[in-house]
């Protein structure tokens, strides 16, 4: 009869399992729903605003075409930036079935690859080397194995396993072969308890969620304040108070900047994309804008500046021929170490073949040596730890010395050795013996048994040592010393000897002369619980801290950084709360992606510069017209016009501006002392200074046409076409705030150009489609009138060039 280890469970048994106790996966309640995403739409104080002010507009003041204008824009900006949301969500969820891991299974007697989200209960699971265990359950069958907990437990050195032993999900597999019984899944696996843990922690706002919280707030605020003045003053100048109603509504209306919900969106969307395309992504939208924060990053040592993958350097034998031979024959191509052995030796199967073992004595991390028996050829091999394979060889004081001096100087340049001895042996016939389990008992010699025991494994010849080492990555020395160039602190976080990690931190200095030793801090020996304590000290010092990790000892330490950075096969509980998912494991995609957000940065100060500009305009000219005996230079509708079709393409196409490599110091401020970086002191006197001049302008336009020609519809569509087409100009001035308008050029955002074609010839709709005059109040302007607003676009701009020489003409002298 066949037994249940080899058959597992059957398809039938699956289902019933599965519809009992559901999918292996850890809790996936952070799955953000489009409902969510529709509904987080209207949580802006600025939505909030303008669905006020369509309210108030449609049932107070009875004009239900302005409501109707001022909903379009509520509507647009709500259809935007849930599209937006949305397929970012849903890209991070494609990206998670491509990180699908699998398993190997035994069900209805067959091996079966499954992903592992659909294991059960009760399934039989095949476990082999460099495979990570996918649920917790009890090993039933093991040949030499040994598995990593550290993902659990911190500990880097593999624990052996024997049947009977308990497995947890995330482990790996470090050396041998075997089989295991899944006895929990999910969430009630280890894993899945720590996960449940983490998800209940609050995530801490990023530094774009409370600046545009707090800018939220203040156009919030100020607006009500603006409206409550405009009628309270304007009621006791002796104006009608419906009329201050209509007018504090109209200046509420002309404060917010209707595009900048959703190009701020916009933004971060197309900063993922573009983090994505350098092997990067950002699980968290508004985390794209973080990294362009961060002042401090924490790396590992191993799999991060190293490869992670052992490869042997070199060979000092006594014998090249005979220490070749041993390197294959003492291999059982069970651990990195001889796996590596074996690649290097590239006629491994032949030698192995030239070298029949007839017994052994197997690997043990307690005495740390491998011994095998050949007698056709009539040899024995031990191969193991230098120090202990030493020990047994018969070498002089003198000579063990010399071989444990160099033993310290490879260790002190991050090197791993393995060690070779040998021993002659008599070529005698076995006899027949009770089968009894190897390296146990017995010897070889005049008995004629072939069968090993630890005493046979002494008096041996020096045979020699095979050089390790985890090379440093490709690439890595001039990625640590570009994120120094930009301002970046590195510390090198390792349970790692203090010796072994500076000798790999020389190495990458000798592959990048631009790289500051000085500048990089390193943590040796550091426990997992210590990673958590690290972050939190280098914050509390004001440090926005990007922390890379990828097992579960790390969850803390990610949770608790700023940004928390896991490759692709790291834990999924790392994954889960991790805000970026490095694709390559590579250091350079972490620098790349830091430079991305803050080029991200860069486009929202021009966005904000750009549409607070033209937003406050509209303010200034309202506020300074109800303190004069003239009618109001513009429409609520005209308003919204300019705002949301005249502004709204080329704020949207400033969102598709290429990143100034010019910018290499990190935001300051960031999480812990809020500074608004969206008015840095540029900003706020192109705003100011750009709205009280064209405010100014317009409304001294206005006020020369209509005491001209008595003609307030003339008037107000001049003021209409100077506001719109004004900030149609200025926005080429406003693309770059490092450079002047005519060093760059124009046609390297084309989407721009177009933006502005088709700004302009929306501009002209209003003025020029009879149907429409009614609705916006315009008529047609003569080409004189278009000769004003060309002059006051002209001025515009040198105002704005002016202001930005001030700026990065003294960034050069410093």
């Amino acid at each position: 009869m066949v037994s249940d280890i080899d058959r597992g469970l059957t398809t039938a048994q699956v289902i019933r399992l599965q519809s009992e106790f559901g999918r292996n996966e850890l809790d996936r309640n952070n799955r953000v729903w489009w409902v969510e995403i529709l509904v987080r739409q209207f949580k802006s104080p600025l939505i909030f605003v303008l669905i006020l002010a369509t309210g108030v507009t449609a049932f107070l003041l009875k004009e239900p075409v302005d409501a109707a204008v001022i909903g379009a824009a509520v509507l647009v900006n709500t259809i935007l930036g849930f599209i937006q949301e949305f397929r970012a969500e849903r890209s991070l969820e494609a990206l998670g079935q491509m990180l699908t891991p699998t398993c190997k299974v035994v069900r209805d007697g067959k091996r079966q690859e499954i992903e592992a989200a659909e294991l059960v209960p009760g399934d039989r699971v095949i476990l082999e080397i460099g495979r990570t265990v996918p649920a917790d359950g009890v090993l039933v069958e093991a040949d030499g194995m040994s598995v990593e907990e550290a993902i659990l437990t911190g500990e880097s050195v593999p624990v052996g396993k024997s049947p009977d032993s308990q497995l947890f999900m995330g482990t790996t597999i470090v050396t041998g072969i075997g089989k295991m019984t899944v006895t929990k899944i999910g969430k009630e696996t280890r894993m899945g308890k720590i996960a449940a843990s983490l998800v209940k922690e609050k995530d801490k706002p990023t530094p774009l969620q409370r600046e545009v919280k707090q800018l939220s707030h203040w156009l919030g605020a100020g607006v009500m304040i603006i409206a409550a003045v405009i009628f309270i003053v304007g009621s006791f100048l002796g104006h009608s108070p419906k009329d201050m109603f209509e007018l504090g509504v109209a200046v509420a209306v002309a404060a917010v900047p209707e595009g900048l919900a959703v190009t701020l969106t916009a933004i971060l969307a197309l900063g993922m994309q573009r983090i994505l395309k350098r092997k990067a992504l950002v699980r968290k939208l508004i985390a794209a804008e973080t990294l362009g924060s961060v002042t401090t990053i924490c790396v590992d040592k191993t799999g991060t500046l190293t490869e992670g993958k052992m490869r042997v350097t070199k060979s000092i034998f006594t014998d090249e021929e005979l220490g070749r031979a041993a390197t294959a024959a003492c291999n059982d191509l069970r651990d990195p170490l001889e796996t590596a052995m074996f690649d290097w030796l590239k006629n491994g199967k032949v030698l192995s073949g030239q070298y029949p073992r007839s017994d052994e004595i197997p690997f043990s991390p307690s005495y740390k040596y491998i011994a095998t028996l050949h007698p056709e050829n009539k040899l024995m091999f031990a191969s193991g730890a230098p120090e202990v394979i030493l020990e047994k060889c018969n070498l002089s004081a003198k000579d063990k010395a010399s071989w444990l001096a160099k033993f310290e100087h490879f260790g002190l340049q991050a090197y791993r050795l393995v060690a070779f001895g040998w021993k002659e042996v008599p070529q005698v016939s076995p006899v027949p013996q009770v089968p009894q389990a190897r390296g146990t008992s017995g010897t070889f010699g005049t008995r004629g048994t072939f069968s090993l025991k630890h005493s046979d494994v002494g008096d041996l010849s020096w045979l020699g040592i095979i050089v390790f080492e985890d090379p440093v990555r490709e690439g890595v020395a001039e990625a640590l010393a570009h994120a120094q160039k930009l301002g970046l602190k590195i510390h090198v976080i390792t349970g790692d000897y203090l010796p072994t990690t500076e000798a790999v931190v020389k190495k990458l200095k000798a592959q990048s002369s631009k790289l500051k030793l000085e500048a990089i801090t390193i943590h040796a020996r550091v426990k997992p619980e210590e990673k958590l304590r690290i972050v939190k000290e280098l914050q509390a010092k004001g440090e926005v801290v990007a922390m890379t990790g990828d097992g579960v000892n790390d969850a803390p330490a990610l949770k608790a950084a700023d940004i928390g950075i896991v490759v692709s096969s790291a834990a999924d509980v790392s994954k889960q709360i991790a805000d970026m998912v490095l694709l390559d494991n590579n250091f350079a995609t972490i620098t790349a992606a830091i430079l991305q957000g803050r080029g991200i940065h860069q486009n929202l100060k021009k966005v904000v510069a750009y549409l607070m500009s033209d937003a406050f305009s509209e303010v200034i000219l309202v506020a300074m017209a109800l303190f004069l005996p003239i009618p109001m230079p513009l429409l609520a509708t005209q308003i919204l016009w300019i705002n949301l079709i005249s502004d709204g393409f080329p704020s949207l196409a400033l969102t598709m501006e290429p990143y100034s490599s010019r910018h290499y110091e990190p935001r300051r401020g960031g999480v812990r002392q809020f500074r608004p970086s969206f008015f840095d002191s540029q900003v706020k006197h192109i705003i100011i200074f750009v709205s009280l001049v064209t405010g100014m302008v317009t409304l001294g336009g206005f006020w020369i046409i209509w005491a001209v020609t008595g003609d307030v519809t003339t008037a107000r569509t001049l003021a209409f076409a100077l506001l719109g087409t004004a900030s149609l100009f200025y926005v080429f001035s406003v693309r770059s705030l490092d450079r002047p308008v005519w060093k760059v050029n124009p046609f390297k955002n084309l989407w721009l150009v177009a933006a502005v074609v088709a700004g302009l010839g929306l501009q002209l709709v209003p003025i020029y489609v009879t149907p429409l005059h009614s609705i916006f109040g315009t008529s047609p302007l003569l080409w004189q009138h278009w000769g004003i607003v060309l002059s006051a676009g002209i001025l515009i701009i040198g105002l704005i060039e002016s202001i930005k020489s001030l700026y990065y003409r003294r960034a050069a002298r410093i």
